[in-house]
């Protein structure tokens, strides 16, 4: 993940894009926008010290997510 250009909450579906802005793929989150912003770049195993709770280690899990 390199960007998070929109506001959503957790569990909805959002569009993921690829360098050039063509949709790639759909879906349902595991974390909100503000926390996608904070884990950006970073390894999974360090988001449960970024956001202070575990979650879940991706922004959205392969068994939620529909490639296009």
């Amino acid at each position: 993940m390199r960007d998070v250009s929109a506001d959503f909450d957790r569990g909805e579906i959002i569009a993921v894009r690829d360098l050039k802005g063509r949709d790639v793929a759909r879906g349902i989150t595991c974390h909100n926008s503000t926390d996608a912003r904070r884990i950006a770049g970073k390894q999974s195993e360090q988001i449960e010290k970024l956001l202070g709770y575990d979650y879940a280690p991706m922004l959205i899990h392969a068994d939620d997510l529909v490639v296009l």
